[in-house]
């Protein structure tokens, strides 16, 4: 007879059969895999909750981190299960009160010197069902109704600026065990599709981040960089992941904070400006990162990650990216969502969303409306990028129309005259950079090639396409040498008809 065996996949839960591999039980599910990063928890979780010791107790006010000692666990617990409520009580310059709720051991009185930040159990008045969890401020010397058998029952180990905003009647919302990165690595180990059910576990696909409408932008330029294949880590340090997807772009500090486990966040400036970090561990806030969200579910993928991982990643809000989509796509996601929709432009069901008014996810939440540009599929260059040959240069040109951050890109015309041989288009010195010479030509450069001028010419940065064969120039007018090859146009070529200086050409990768 086949042992079956329970086993959860990002908190639901199906009886498989042991013996059965982690593949079959993606596939139960439909849980689509690409080559992301899985992590199993071979330990109950439950059992880790029962064993550690620090406790995130959440105010009004914010959270702090009560660390209790190892002999009281069990006794801890007990009292735990009988606490309802809380609510701070009195406030001195010695020590906090919160209360009250019941227990059943009978309290002792225990005169003796507390130290900052010691957390004790007083029974006052010696009534069981008047009893307070006190959070001492100040060295004193102080008489406590104390449990029997609890003398101390802890220390407060982080977040005492929390403590310190306290006022009489703040509510005490939730006090919740905290397993530790420590402990959820000893857990966890990594999988594969092939490996196999022996046990009942966790197993973990993808990671859930809360996004934080106060930074809208970095929000978005997040939601940016895991729209195609995830998170990839580019980097693994014992305090935080890094991935540099969007590195380099420009993204203003709009949310300074205590970067805490789990806060997601951008670079501002430096050499890793546009980098995303996620951290393992809290560390200060600092005017070099902007806090864009909170990791809520699936930190265990983010501990074992290494350099070259791809996480599966889920957000809230979904990003109301529309670019790329048809008129009618658009429609039907926005109604989902109970977001006006006014199509502009080409109206039709079938033609592309080319741009959006608000552009960012977190305005268009809160006007409840967007409005679509659309054009027929005819007006839009579709392009084929040579990342292989020319990778540096397709970064730039990609980043410079907008394709690395959304579906749809756009160029504008710098010249055009039907008398020579190529369109050209707006560059930016600045972010081209040093471009060096990468797959420059070498015989002749066909109809349709799009190149790029690469830092030997003056007019570093410039994009261009050619309209007709040439054994002599690029597609932006220069010389082979400062010439870098990047592409093709595959269709849409009517979108070149009569531009002028000023236009603005869509484009997308075919």
């Amino acid at each position: 007879m086949e042992e079956i065996v329970d086993v959860t996949v990002d908190g639901n839960t199906i009886k498989v059969r042991k013996g059965a591999s982690i593949q079959e039980v993606l596939e139960k599910l439909r849980v689509k895999y690409d080559g992301q990063l899985l992590v199993g928890l071979k330990i109950a979780k439950e059992q880790l909750m029962l064993e550690t010791t620090s406790y995130a107790v959440e105010t009004s006010k914010g959270t702090f981190i009560l660390e209790i000692e190892k002999d009281n666990l069990k006794l801890w617990r007990e009292i735990l299960s009988n606490i309802k409520s809380l609510q701070v009580r009195w406030i001195s310059s010695r020590d906090i009160g919160l209360g009250t709720f019941t227990i059943s051991l009978k309290p002792r009185l225990e005169a003796r010197e507390w130290e900052p930040w010691d957390v004790v159990v007083s029974a006052e008045g010696l009534e069981v069902d008047n009893t307070h969890i006190i959070i001492v401020r100040s060295r004193h010397s102080m008489t406590y109704a104390l449990p029997q058998g609890l003398e101390k029952l802890g220390r407060i180990s982080r977040g005492r600026g929390v403590i310190s905003k306290l006022k009489v009647g703040d509510e005490i919302l939730s006090i919740k065990p905290v397993i530790t990165s420590k402990q959820l690595s000893k857990m966890a180990t990594k999988l594969s599709v092939k490996d196999r059910i022996t046990e009942p576990m966790e197993i973990l696909t993808k990671i859930k981040v809360k996004l934080l409408d106060k930074s809208p932008i970095g929000a978005e330029h997040f939601m940016s960089a895991i729209d195609v294949n995830g998170l990839i880590i580019s980097d693994s340090y014992s305090t935080f992941v890094r991935s540099d997807t969007l590195r380099r772009l420009s993204i203003p500090l709009e949310s300074q904070a205590r970067r805490l486990r789990g806060s997601v966040t951008v670079r501002v400036d430096g050499g890793n400006k546009g980098a995303i970090y996620i951290y393992k561990e809290a560390c200060p806030s600092s005017p070099h990162h902007s806090v864009v969200g909170y990791v809520e579910a699936g930190m265990e993928l983010l501990d074992l990650a290494e350099p070259g991982d791809k996480i599966s990643v889920e957000t809230e809000p979904r990003r109301l990216s529309l670019l790329g989509l048809t008129q009618a796509e658009a429609s039907e996601i926005l109604s989902i969502y109970g977001i006006t929709h006014e199509r502009i432009g080409s109206t039709r069901d079938e033609d592309i969303v080319v741009d959006q008014e608000p552009k960012l996810t977190f305005h268009i939440i809160k006007e409840g409306r967007v409005k679509t540009h659309g054009l027929p599929q005819s007006k839009i260059l579709k392009v084929k990028l040579y990342y292989e040959q020319a990778p540096k240069t397709v970064w730039y040109f990609k980043a410079l129309t907008g394709l690395l951050t959304h579906k749809v890109g756009k160029l504008k015309v710098y010249f055009a005259d039907p008398m020579i041989g190529f369109v050209l288009f707006e560059g930016n010195k600045d972010l081209a950079g040093t471009l060096l010479p990468e797959n420059t030509p070498k015989d002749k450069v066909k109809r349709l090639t799009i190149g790029v001028t690469n830092m030997s010419k003056k007019f570093v940065g410039l994009i261009g396409i050619r309209l007709t064969d040439s054994s002599e120039y690029g597609p932006t007018g220069e010389d082979f040498a400062g010439t870098n090859l990047i592409g093709e146009v595959v269709n849409g070529i009517e979108a070149l008809k009569g531009v002028r200086e000023g236009s603005t050409i869509y484009i997308m990768e075919a």
